[in-house]
């Protein structure tokens, strides 16, 4: 009697967890096929990055100009201006990627700056700690890179933002591959499995 209960209520979660797996894999695949030749053709990825934060700052200017006017907003004529700004950026960058993919250095390039700032701070506050160093050396480095693709090599926003891209969806595909592929955790057993046990 006990074993015809325990046979219908065993089998779904083992499959649901086998198809979550299996679907995590396969996204850190396709992530991991995308990342890499978004670093072996860097200048087209980058490109490719640049229509997008085209596309995304003309939607984010129409979205700002129809918050405008379907809300009693103070300072309309304010959020109409930022929604034309953000619409003209996305023209830009339409009409003109490559300058629109220096424009992205430069962004990126103050952000290693900024980060490398923060953490040669962060590493002289927490001086008493093991290892304190290694984050002064990487803020040094962080600090250096971001100022010499700012100054010295202009030249890099035709293939850095490609590569940046390239190396997140390395990462990223990465971790998900490991999370899809490694065994899941031991589910506890049912009161049907219980039962039949007994």
């Amino acid at each position: 009697m006990s074993d015809t209960i325990s046979s219908p209520t065993a089998d779904p979660v083992p499959r649901r967890s086998f198809w979550r797996r299996t679907g995590s894999a396969l996204l850190g695949l396709a992530f991991i096929v995308c990342g890499a030749f978004a670093i072996l053709v860097p200048m087209l990825s980058t490109l490719a990055m640049t229509f997008t934060v085209g596309i995304a700052l003309v939607a984010a200017g129409i979205a700002q100009i129809g918050q405008a006017f379907s809300r009693s907003w103070g300072g309309l004529f304010l959020h109409v201006l930022l929604g034309l700004l953000y619409i003209g950026a996305g023209i830009i960058f339409f009409r003109s990627p490559l300058s629109g993919a220096l424009v992205l250095t430069a962004m990126l390039a103050w952000l290693l700056i900024v980060q490398g700032i923060g953490e040669i701070v962060m590493a002289f506050t927490i001086k008493r700690r093991t290892g304190w160093l290694w984050l002064v050396v990487s803020g040094v480095l962080s600090t250096l890179l971001g100022f010499w693709l700012l100054f010295w090599s202009p030249s890099a926003g035709l293939f850095v933002p490609g590569i940046v891209l390239g190396m997140a969806l390395l990462v990223e595909g990465c971790a998900f591959l490991v999370i899809g592929t490694r065994a899941g955790p031991q589910e506890p057993p049912g009161p049907a499995t219980a039962a039949s046990a007994t």
